[in-house]
């Protein structure tokens, strides 16, 4: 079942739905959570300012100039790749960045099993699901990371026992931004409804129930 968007629509045409666009998808949430949970699990300083930096290189920096080269060789039609069969490389492609950056990040916090590791393999399972998801159906990325950010911000809160660093203002910001990237993906022509309905309910309950299961096994926080 096929249902993406019109081809031809062209990104921007809604003014503040694209700043919306621009400023909170994945390659924006990734190192943003990353930090939270850092800073959740203990780290300070340097240490945190070190994982933050190597998060930002390899969850934005690096993906961005990959889409980036993808849209200047032809390979794309924009950054967002908002052709169904154009995202199925960069998808593809992208899970491994995201394997090599949770490597990364997790050897910079020298904490070894810990809760960024288990955000960084829950990050590579749902690129991966989400790469599956897009052979048949084109669900929103924007959408399913902020519901993402929202789901698993409240499933660590609940596995710990204690709020994230900004606690109960930081969850419901999280949770506003979900509609908000719902409008602004329809607005700007990307998704249709039930597309960013989907990520919504993907971001929402995969990350939370990933993060449930591998507790029930590890502690996340033994």
């Amino acid at each position: 079942m096929n249902t993406s968007t019109n081809k031809s629509a062209k990104p921007g045409r809604h003014r503040i739905a694209w700043i919306v666009n621009m400023g909170v998808n994945p390659l924006t949430v990734a190192p943003l959570l990353m930090g939270l949970v850092a800073a959740h699990n203990g780290l300070r300083g340097s240490e945190l300012s070190g994982v933050l930096f190597v998060a930002i290189v390899g969850y934005t920096i690096l993906p961005f100039g990959f889409l980036l080269w993808l849209k200047q060789t032809g390979r794309i039609a924009s950054i967002e790749a908002r052709d169904q069969q154009q995202r199925i490389g960069p998808l593809w492609i992208g899970a491994g960045l995201l394997t090599i950056a949770g490597a990364l990040v997790v050897w910079r916090s020298g904490t070894g099993y810990s809760p960024l590791l288990v955000v960084s393999l829950v990050f590579v399972v749902n690129a991966v699901l989400a790469a599956v998801i897009n052979l048949r159906f084109k669900m929103s990325l924007h959408v399913s990371s902020v519901a993402g950010l929202f789901s698993i911000l409240s499933a660590l809160t609940w596995i710990s026992g204690r709020y994230m660093p900004g606690g109960l203002p930081l969850l419901i910001v999280a949770g506003l931004l979900i509609p908000l990237l719902m409008w602004a993906r329809m607005a700007d022509q990307a998704h249709s409804r039930p597309e960013v309905s989907v990520g919504a309910l993907f971001g929402a309950l995969i990350p939370a129930a990933e993060l449930i299961a591998l507790d029930a096994m590890w502690p996340i926080y033994g």
